[in-house]
């Protein structure tokens, strides 16, 4: 019976799509027969009339069936749609229908703006692209029998409980007198119940904006404003329960702080992505009790002269290494032996021992779960764990003993891992070191003090990253480089500058001890059972690496089709953009193939770093997954009190998902507020050329990467020139309708700052000059779509044209 049922339901579905079939063949026969033209191609205004005359869908198919286009001509047809969808003529709704671009599709999702005299909703387009207002639609009851209302009917419930804000998706009817009525299809969202916004103190009385770019509305505020509240202060706001005039109002709830205040910066971001930011009591008294512990059964490390490498910045340090050479029989030679006498190194990468003092089920575990990690802002830090722990006793100071988990390693000359041993030791940091200071020594500078530890432990440290190097080489590692970006901020604190921060040899020697460890690590767990906590990242998907192949071209640069994608393989390509103009670029534009990482109960790999085996062991004071990985080891290697008492895997893939989730949330928070660092640098510089590179081709414009700070601005297509260019989405590039110039991605440019949004965080630029010459074959794009541009006058403006969409900044990376 109910296959029976289903049966049936397909055929009424199969019915269904039929007459609908039918009535869009109908609709486009009648159009063609209106417009007097049954075969080729329709012209921009035969186009027009038949979009403007439908009753009923209409995309690129409903257009060529009226207009009898076949074969090639479909492909120019396509061009022309979208020509005249850049160029204003047509807007695409819902399903992807075209429409007249001053009109709203037939169907269309909408945002509940108000409710009117009558007491009635009204809506108004998400996505407006006309001149002048969006227009309001009035959203009118689509009944259901029912004993309330005319005719024995009453509206859904769904439009029952509808109010200022929620998002829906509408059927609508245009009449010339009465303008838009909309009928309500279905709920896609509500309203947002808090949002971060601006405050304003205006004639109609005191209001918000929003700083999201996909929520810039403006809410009335209702009840008592927080005192010492003024104009341009942020604030976080809640949802009010009744509307203002007719309009969707907020309550204030927060004031973070004055919006061009640097010090707001990373609390606007802290407040958009909800970081947590205060501790539980219950948390604080746990931390406030933790002691360190004895040594105990522990392996005692105090006499070995460890010592941590960090930013100069660094908050905590999690990490302290040590190497010394080994015989061929793996014994430690002495301090001061000749290198070329070892057959390899013993390394120790001693990490904080936080399963010590955070145990399972606790507040402070609780707590630490929540948050997942740690989140760093350039004039700030938001802690996993409660300070007492994460700068005192899980940090490793010097000369304070302090609980670990010690990675022993042995690598033979060529850098490849031969064996390791895990075991849970006391340590106490013999110095702690800045990338920098460790550097000088390594290049033979330095105080008497820093050049006798270079002698002991530092020379064997950067001996054993020569080795490992070796072999990530070797093994084909992916060698991505992109400048870090540094904020400045001088002692009264105001933003100084935001620069690349330099990077050394010594940066990547941690990087190499701390793979190493994780690698040890990964061995262990997969020794143990088939469940632990493992870093995964997956091999670039397909559609990601042809985009990749099609920017590499676009850039002079080959990437071979069939082959099967390697890191080797990409390092070829980095290793060809070495010295080209484009090299910051083909890096970002590699990375951005990659598949984003994440945290796994079972282990696929890592692609990036060419490795069957890895998770994260090193980091544990700022990472719950480090903290897991711990757990896991401690149990199944017998190493004492602090591992999970019971392996539940349901609950282990749930805290991975949990923690990858908040990590790619303080990815975002953390590079939300350096771009508003960089955005609010910028500001002071309105109206100057400054140089860049083109790194992205969009129909919007042309989004620039600015070489001194690193932020991003867009060139709309009104600033890049008179007259119309032509995207070629393919080879990222525009090209100019009159004169073929053209501009393509990774072009040196020199560009003028217009201006600057930091409650949007965006940028304006207009292109002065195409440094890269602007030239090159103006070949015909292989799928276009056009755009007017303004530069340094009046432009020529055809009938039927809009000025060119204004954009924000679009951050990319």
């Amino acid at each position: 019976m109910a296959s029976r049922n289903r049966a049936e339901r397909r055929d009424k579905i199969r019915q269904a799509n039929a007459v609908a079939q039918q009535g869009s063949e109908a609709a486009a026969q009648a159009g063609a027969q209106r417009t007097g033209h049954a075969g080729g191609m329709p012209t921009r205004q035969q186009i027009l009339d038949f979009v403007s005359g439908a009753q009923s869908r209409v995309g690129k198919r409903e257009i060529a069936r009226a207009f009898g286009v076949r074969g090639d001509d479909r492909v120019a047809l396509k061009a022309l749609l979208r020509e005249m969808e850049a160029g204003g003529e047509l807007g695409r709704g819902h399903g992807r229908q075209l429409h007249p671009a001053e009109r709203l599709p037939n169907v269309a999702p909408l945002q509940i703006a108000r409710i009117d005299d009558q007491g009635d909703l009204v809506a108004e387009p998400m996505r407006w692209e006309g001149e002048g207002p969006a227009p309001a639609v009035v959203l009118l009851p689509t009944g259901r029998p029912g004993p309330r209302g005319k005719g024995g009917r009453r509206p859904p419930r769904d439009l029952d409980r509808l109010s200022v804000g929620d998002r829906v998706l509408c059927r609508i009817d245009h009449d010339p007198e009465d303008g838009y009525r909309g009928k309500v299809i279905e709920l896609i969202g509500r309203g947002p119940s808090r949002i971060v916004a601006v405050f304003r103190n205006g004639p109609n009385g005191p209001q918000v904006s929003g700083m999201d770019r996909k929520n810039r509305r403006d809410y009335p505020v209702s009840g008592e404003l927080p005192d010492g509240l003024a104009d341009g202060d942020v604030v976080v706001a809640d949802a009010a329960p009744r509307p203002v005039r007719g309009r969707p109002a907020v309550s204030i709830a927060e004031r973070i702080g004055a919006m061009h205040d640097p010090k707001s910066y990373s609390l606007v971001a802290i407040a958009r992505h909800e970081i947590p930011t205060e501790f539980p009591t219950a948390a604080l008294q746990e931390a406030e009790k933790s002691r360190t512990p004895p040594l105990g059964q522990r392996e005692d490390l105090r006499a070995l002269p460890l010592v941590t490498i960090d930013p100069e910045d660094a908050r905590d340090h999690d990490d302290a290494v040590w190497a010394l050479p080994v015989d061929a029989a793996g014994n430690d030679l002495a301090a001061d032996a000749d290198p070329a006498d070892g057959h390899g190194w013993h390394l120790v990468a001693a990490i904080a021992d936080v399963a010590q003092f955070v145990r399972p089920g606790s507040a402070l575990d609780r707590e630490a779960r929540t948050r997942g990690n740690s989140v760093y802002f350039p004039d700030r830090v938001v802690p996993m764990l409660p300070e007492r722990l994460s700068a005192d006793l899980c940090s490793l100071v010097p000369g304070k003993a302090r609980a670990c988990l010690a990675a022993h390693l042995w690598i033979d000359r060529s850098g490849r891992l031969q064996r390791h041993r895990i075991t849970r030791a006391l340590m106490r940091s013999a110095a702690s070191l800045t990338y920098a200071q460790a550097q000088e020594a390594e290049d033979g500078g330095g105080d008497g003090a820093l050049r006798a530890l270079h002698a002991t432990a530092l020379r064997h440290l950067f001996d054993a990253y020569r080795a490992l190097r070796l072999a990530r080489e070797d093994r084909g590692a992916l060698e991505i480089e992109l400048p870090e970006r540094q904020v400045v901020i001088g002692p009264d604190g105001h933003l100084q500058a935001v620069q690349p921060r330099e990077r050394f040899d010594a940066h990547r020697m941690i990087e190499e001890f701390m793979i190493q460890a994780n690698v040890a690590a990964a061995r262990s767990l997969a020794a143990q059972g088939p469940i632990g906590v493992y870093r995964a990242h997956e091999e670039p998907a397909a559609q990601k690496i042809e985009g990749l192949r099609e920017a590499l071209q676009g850039l002079g640069l080959p990437l071979a089709k069939g082959q099967a994608i390697r890191p080797k393989v990409l390092n070829r390509v980095l290793e060809q953009a070495k010295g080209h103009p484009s090299e910051r670029l083909i890096n970002e534009l590699v990375l951005r193939a990659q598949t984003q990482a994440y945290y796994a109960v079972e282990n696929p790999g890592h692609f990036g770093l060419a490795l069957p085996q890895y998770s994260h062991f090193t980091s544990p004071i700022r990472r719950y997954a480090d903290l897991m990985a711990h757990r896991l080891l401690i149990g199944g290697l017998g190493l004492g009190r602090g591992g999970y008492p019971k392996v539940d895997t349901d609950a282990m893939a749930q805290a991975c998902a949990h923690v990858s989730m908040t990590e790619r949330r303080a990815m975002l928070a953390e590079r939300e507020a350096m771009d508003r660092f960089a955005t609010a640098f910028i500001a002071r510089q309105v109206g100057r050329e400054v140089g860049g590179r083109i790194s992205g081709v969009t129909r919007a414009g042309l989004f620039v990467q600015l070489d001194e700070s690193g932020a991003d601005g867009l060139v709309p297509m009104s600033g890049i020139g008179r007259e119309f260019f032509v995207l070629d989405d393919v080879r990222h590039r525009v090209t100019g309708s009159d004169t073929g110039i053209v501009h393509s991605l990774g072009d040196p440019v020199k560009v003028e700052i217009r201006a600057v949004d930091q409650v949007t965080n965006s940028v304006e630029l207009r292109l002065v000059e195409n440094l890269g010459g602007g030239g090159g074959p103006a070949a015909a794009p292989s799928r276009g779509k056009a755009g007017r541009g303004a530069a340094g006058g009046p432009a020529r403006k055809p009938p039927g044209k809009r000025p060119g969409k204004r954009g924000g900044k679009q951050k990319r990376r």
